[in-house]
């Protein structure tokens, strides 16, 4: 989940693992006191797993979105584009690519993710060519995107100058790491699983204030040590705080 900060409070919400439009309408109303507007559609998950938006109900005339539903992708690619002004303009393409679980030879998904990658950033091109404008690749990507540890399959991101807001921001494995799981030794271990993906020519956009969250909206200052306590978080990846300078 991501959380986008354009002003001084959440604009819009991105999700990566909704389960339909209702529960993302029973949380905007049950929790957000209906301040912002559903941008939902059906994903290519065969297990009902959708991306869902919320954006602010000021902007509800302000934008314009798409769904690519190309067959190459685990869920698809949500693009939205947000029009304050001629000027301010922002495109943020939502996804969640292929887990590394895979019932196929296809080694921990790797080469479904490759394609995913590829198909992804021919549209990022293909958006820009259209209209250019800054835009965010969001979502769980599903492994590694940092310098020299980036893994091939998630390689062509940076052959197209597209790095992770975090890095940008020089931040520590702790500040960027999203997901935690226990080894066989029960270790908790730390991982980046969760981007927001810009040009370096964007980069002076991002504050500083952008951030790994905790579930309370505080920036998270500690990570759960054992199996019990990562249950009763409200999800296994931690939220991110993306704040654009404006």
């Amino acid at each position: 989940m991501a959380q986008l900060i354009l002003k001084g409070d959440y604009d819009i919400c991105l999700f990566t693992e909704v389960g339909g439009p209702e529960s993302l309408d029973n949380f905007n109303n049950l929790f957000l006191a209906g301040k912002y507007t559903v941008v939902h559609q059906n994903s290519n998950s065969d297990r009902g797993i959708d991306l869902g938006i919320l954006i602010k109900n000021e902007y509800q005339n302000l934008y314009k979105e798409k769904f690519h539903s190309h067959k190459v992708f685990a869920r698809g690619v949500h693009q939205i584009e947000l029009y304050l002004n001629e000027n301010k303009r922002y495109r943020f393409l939502l996804t969640h690519l292929k887990s590394k679980l895979s019932r196929t030879d296809d080694f921990e998904g790797r080469s479904t993710r490759q394609k995913e990658v590829s198909k992804l950033v021919e549209i990022y091109h293909k958006a820009q060519a259209k209209a250019e404008m800054p835009t965010y690749i969001c979502g769980d990507l599903n492994g590694i995107i940092y310098k020299d540890d980036t893994e091939p399959e998630l390689s062509l991101f940076a052959a197209n100058n597209l790095y992770d807001c975090f890095e940008h921001l020089d931040k520590s494995e702790f500040e960027r790491s999203s997901y935690v799981y226990f080894n066989k030794q029960k270790q908790p271990i730390l991982m980046q699983l969760d981007y927001i993906l810009v040009d370096s020519k964007w980069k002076d956009q991002i504050s500083s204030d952008s951030a790994i969250l905790d579930f309370d909206g505080n920036i998270r200052s500690n990570i759960p040590i054992s199996m019990s306590q990562k249950f009763q978080m409200p999800s296994d990846h931690f939220p991110i705080r993306l704040k654009i300078i404006i």
